[in-house]
């Protein structure tokens, strides 16, 4: 990181010494007191006192630009996600971040930008202010302003439905999760696979990142959701959505069965868990290997087992897995009735829980605490109609009842579901 800032001032010293209009001298007369390095700064922090960030990911992407402000002029409160320097020219500027920090510059003033963090600049004087700007990024990951409505997740990604990341992730002690009396997490919603886009409602800064609210086509949510930005890549346009791969049915089965054993975590759809979690919040002191797992969002919950082993083609919740599929004809049926009429895959949806069919005798699910686990399947549906009752069709609030919905018509086939 140092190395890259001395050569983005080196670059800058060099650009201030093509403004003073050196004079050029025949070839083979070199006179070495006419150059002259000026070095405007070295640090590894921004001008407001925070720690650079590290460089993103992928392949490294340097953009210059001029940026012209005229007199009397405000730029609109916006964000970068990369590191980012410059000089100003000429005139003058100011720079204000939204919790009030405030940079005065002069012509031959140096920044080391904010990244990350919400601000604005303003040109109070009576000249336009001139300001070369250098951003170390990465390709798709760049000069960013603050106007992008679009992120896309560069890793596995937690969704959220609270802001609050350091305080489910840390407290303030910096070393507890935030747990329920269950023991789960509940602000987590989902993990968001990579690739998954997002659109951005909102930014809330924070010092060395921002937290994001969006929406995702891929889970309709009533709450809002919020997810963190050194996660993601911004975009200025969405990318064009791509096709849902239906797996082989033999593929999705092995996939669970691979599951075996994983822990019950709310809201987890990736079994490995995310390694950036112990980075980005990173824990204030040794972890017991639970408090770890746990950190990592390790585990999967009833619905993100199957969504998980679907690579996402399934729904996220069983609230829509209700309707997925087809529904099975099961009314009135006893339970050997109904394990002669169903197929691997099909999914037997109660409320606020899922069972996977894994085979003629054998169901698959994910339960608090056990995790994920299997069973016979016909004592498994014995004891589920021991307090449901079989139907056709979901009722909606209804919660007496289950349903058996079929969404894999085969083996070894590959479909596209757009």
């Amino acid at each position: 990181m140092i190395k890259q800032s001395v050569r983005i001032f080196t670059i800058i010293s060099f650009v201030l010494f093509l403004q003073s209009g050196c004079s050029r001298l025949p070839a083979g007369r070199v006179k070495e007191s006419l150059v002259s390095v000026e070095k405007l700064v070295k640090t590894t922090r921004s001008w407001d006192g925070n720690l650079l960030p590290a460089y993103p990911p992928g392949q490294p992407e340097v953009t210059i630009s001029r940026i012209t402000i005229p007199a009397g002029t405000r730029i609109d409160t916006h964000s970068h996600p990369v590191i980012n320097a410059g000089v100003l020219i000429s005139g003058q500027l100011t720079v204000v971040t939204t919790d009030g920090k405030t940079l005065h510059l002069n012509a031959g003033d140096p920044i080391v930008e904010v990244v990350n963090t919400m601000h604005y600049g303003i040109n109070q004087g009576d000249v336009p202010a001139d300001i070369i700007v250098f951003y170390a990024g990465a390709v798709d990951h760049g000069a960013m302003t603050g106007e992008e409505k679009y992120a896309a997740a560069d890793f596995p990604c937690p969704v959220l439905n609270s802001p609050d990341f350091e305080g489910v992730f840390g407290g303030k002690d910096g070393g507890t999760l935030k747990r329920d009396e269950k023991g789960l997490i509940r602000e987590v919603e989902f993990i968001a696979f990579p690739g998954t886009v997002f659109e951005i409602v909102s930014r809330i800064p924070r010092p060395t990142h921002v937290i994001l609210q969006v929406t995702t086509a891929g889970y309709p949510s009533h709450g809002p959701l919020y997810i963190d930005s050194r996660f993601v890549t911004f975009l200025k346009e969405t990318p064009l959505k791509k096709a849902s791969c239906l797996l082989p049915a033999d593929k999705i089965l092995s996939s669970l069965q691979a599951m075996e054993g994983a822990p019950y975590t709310w809201g987890g759809n990736y079994r490995a868990g995310i390694k950036q979690m112990l980075t980005f919040y990173q824990p204030s002191g040794p972890l017991s290997p639970e408090d770890r797992s746990l950190w990592e969002l390790e585990g999967v919950d009833c619905s993100g087992l199957i969504y998980e082993a679907s690579g996402g083609y399934t729904p996220r919740n069983t609230s829509m897995m209700v309707n997925f599929g087809e529904g099975l004809k099961i009314s009135g049926l006893s339970a050997m009735e109904i394990v002669k009429k169903v197929k691997p895959l099909d999914l037997i949806v109660l409320p606020g829980h899922v069972v996977i069919v894994l085979d003629s005798m054998t169901a698959i699910e994910s339960t608090h605490p056990d995790g994920v686990k299997r069973s016979d399947l016909l004592t498994r549906l014995e004891l589920i109609m021991a307090e449901k009752v079989p139907v056709d069709k979901w009722e909606q609030g209804n919660k007496k009842i289950f349903v058996i919905r079929r969404w894999h018509d085969g083996f070894n086939k590959t479909q596209k579901r757009l």
